[in-house]
């Protein structure tokens, strides 16, 4: 893994999966550390892994509203492709149903990160904003 240059975004992303066996950081793990040859329960249905070496997000809010910390911010995340050099990546566990203690988790850690990093709301973004996804499937513009 790659060391994290200057961070200059926040990445705003889902799980794209409502089911509460996938509201764990554990289930998250397995998803992204499983070979893309091997097949992984997601959603309800069978994927293919990420094939990554660790969770690819900065940071995961499970539905409880507890943020859990997962890739060091010190290391690029593999979060959003072609945007991994400069930025955080937030998921919220979840993909149409999220909690207000998510939301109001993610606003704390949002302020926390834009000190720690001199960004500003415009300098958050939800993934759809780099790709074809609609994910986190909310409007992120504070």
């Amino acid at each position: 893994m790659r060391e994290l240059t200057e961070v200059n975004k926040i990445i705003i992303h889902c799980s794209a999966s409502d089911m509460p066996e996938d509201d764990r950081v554990e289930s998250i793990l397995e998803l992204h550390i499983t070979p893309k040859s091997n097949d992984v329960a997601w959603n309800g249905q069978t994927v293919a892994g990420r094939g990554f070496s660790a969770i690819g997000y900065h940071h995961i809010i499970t539905k409880d509203g507890r943020c859990w910390p997962c890739r060091s911010e010190e290391l690029q995340g593999a979060h959003c492709y072609g945007q991994n050099e400069h930025s955080i990546g937030i998921c919220l566990t979840g993909k149409d149903r999220f909690t207000l203690a998510q939301f109001r988790t993610l606003l704390d850690k949002l302020e926390v990160l834009k000190e720690k990093y001199n960004l500003k709301d415009s300098d958050i973004y939800g993934h759809y904003a780099f790709s074809d996804k609609t994910c986190p499937n909310f409007n992120v513009n504070l």
